[in-house]
């Protein structure tokens, strides 16, 4: 194993701040990888000066919990010898993990806290961690305290792990922090994470993941749908009892007027969890209006129409906002995906959401619909397609659900990501809006009536392959439909980006007559818009 350039920066970065830090390093990257090897090396270090290191592993979920403890067990030694040369790799904090295991509390376990290493999961770290530490240091231990998805730390009871701050200095002394998250700001950042972890060290986004190859390449398709006519109606009367409601709201609370969106619902928020009537009575409208565009019924048929059009072999992440939702498509999905579909949320059984994650990361199921349950923590390289079917306006959501599906391994190319929007709602047509490269992007409508997408670039240059067939084999119906679907899946998968190099070594590798047609119909459109300058449109 080899560190990544970022891993190496960032591990110096850490050093040079004393052991201490918030690392802002996107989903898919390595965060865990550097975690443990963060370990390494402060175990290393004090064990050249005589000293032995506890670590406390802080994470939100149970799942998170056990990845942390197999990638501990079953990579600690690669990781250590990455970190440190292979002749003076630090020999005793490994021995000790693989003499006493790693211990996990949390998730109806409760090992023994005083091995070299153990994880907890939140719930169950708030009342215990800081006495752990405490008997940790008059043991004569230093403590390294690592806060995996440190977003979550700031709220009132999560924020008791961090109550080793009460500490005297001197005892203080010896603990060593490190924060990670793909989104560590949150409303406590300034007066909670930062004095408990230490300030930003280190950040590392999608752009430049991608150009160094840390995560896969990838596309982002945002997917125009449409409201039926009653949706449509139904949302227009809501809003307008929203904006009635606003007009009352700044006339009784003047502290409301000239705020921006953000800080206006802020304000709303806490007048309303005051009790105040009318604030209560806005944040409801804007609920119910909410869960008409998350429900609109042409997410559904949408999504069913994307996954009949997606190379039929890759796995597929579906995300939704609501358990009926989701429950939904797996039902009409079960017997087109052949059985190969699982589901997970948060009204399934513990046993049973374990059983779908391991079919998933086996391949026995080849499709997974999730609601936020899976928004972070789950690790299964392979997946290649995400279809964001719903999803809320924070960005923390849509970066993690995009790093879900962006993780290296053998043999995967690149990644695509759908994310379905209404264009009559105030859903945001752009996924994130501040992504920095705007050639990942494409664009599709979806018209529910007709079951079809379009996209303006394509139009022109399928539409030629179309006629030239129709001209070459008029009578021809196998033909003729062997290029209709190779159209409709290369509409929707929208590979007619990749190079003409690229083209040409899918058309070698192909694993049957279907996939080389496919190909050579990507490789003629991209060769058409190529050749009219045309490209750019797509």
């Amino acid at each position: 194993m080899k560190l990544y350039r970022w891993q190496k920066e960032c591990l110096n970065e850490w050093e040079k701040h004393k052991y201490r830090g918030i690392v802002n390093v996107i989903t898919g990257a390595g965060k865990t990888v550097l975690g443990i090897s963060a370990i390494s090396l402060l175990a290393g270090k004090l064990e050249q000066e005589g000293k032995k290191l506890r670590v406390r592993i802080v994470v939100p979920t149970n799942w998170l919990a056990r990845q942390w403890k197999s990638v501990l067990e079953e990579q600690l030694e690669e990781i250590s010898e990455a970190v440190w040369t292979s002749e003076d790799t630090p020999a005793g904090w490994q021995e000790r993990i693989y003499r006493e295991g790693v211990s996990i509390l949390g998730g109806g376990r409760k090992d023994p806290c005083s091995r070299a290493c153990t994880i907890y999961v939140v719930n169950s770290a708030r009342y215990t961690i800081t006495r752990h530490i405490k008997e940790d240091i008059l043991a004569g231990y230093e403590v390294l305290l690592i806060a995996d998805e440190c977003h979550h730390y700031g709220a009132p009871e999560n924020r008791r792990i961090f109550n080793f701050r009460t500490l005297p200095p001197d005892r203080q002394a010896h603990i060593f922090t490190l924060g990670l998250s793909a989104t560590p700001e949150c409303q406590e950042y300034d007066t909670v994470l930062l004095p408990s972890l230490g300030e930003e060290i280190f950040r590392y986004g999608f752009d430049i993941a991608v150009r160094e190859e840390t995560v896969s390449a990838y596309r982002l398709g945002q997917i125009a749908i449409s409201f039926t006519a009653r949706e449509m109606a139904e949302y227009s009367d809501y809003t307008e009892k929203i904006l009635f409601t606003k007009k009352k709201l700044k006339e009784e609370y003047p502290i409301l007027k000239n705020k921006s969106p953000v800080e206006f619902l802020r304000l709303v928020s806490r007048l309303a969890s005051d009790e105040e009537e009318l604030p209560a009575l806005f944040l409801r409208l804007c609920y119910l209006r909410a869960a008409i565009s998350q429900n609109a019924s042409a997410r559904v048929s949408c999504t069913l129409s994307l996954v009949r059009k997606l190379d039929p072999e890759e796995k597929i992440l579906i995300f939704c906002e609501r358990i009926t939702q989701a429950e939904e498509i797996y039902a009409k999905l079960r017997g087109a995906a052949a059985g190969r579909i699982v589901r997970y949320h948060s009204d399934m059984s513990q046993a049973l959401r374990n059983e779908s994650l391991e079919q998933f990361r086996t391949g026995e199921a080849r499709i997974l619909v999730t609601c936020r349950a899976l928004d972070e923590g789950m690790d299964v390289p392979s997946v290649c397609i995400g279809i964001v079917l719903s999803c809320s306006a924070g960005s923390r959501q849509r970066i993690q659900r995009l790093g879900r599906i962006l993780r290296k391994t053998a043999g995967k190319e690149s990644a695509v990501l759908y994310y379905l929007y209404v264009k009559e709602s105030a859903d945001d047509s752009a996924y994130l809006p501040d992504l920095a490269d705007p050639s990942r992007i494409f664009y599709l409508d979806y018209q529910a009536g007709e079951d079809s997408f379009f996209h303006y670039g394509y139009e022109r240059p399928a539409a030629e392959l179309w006629s030239e067939a129709l001209s070459r084999f008029p009578d021809d119906e196998e033909k003729l439909g062997e290029l209709r679907t190779c159209l409709m899946e290369g509409l929707v998968r929208q590979d007619f980006m990749e190079s003409l190099e690229s083209c040409d070594w899918k058309i070698s590798q192909a694993r049957d007559r279907h996939e080389r047609n496919y190909w050579i119909c990507m490789k003629r459109i991209q060769a058409s818009l190529k050749q009219d300058g045309s490209g750019k449109k797509c």
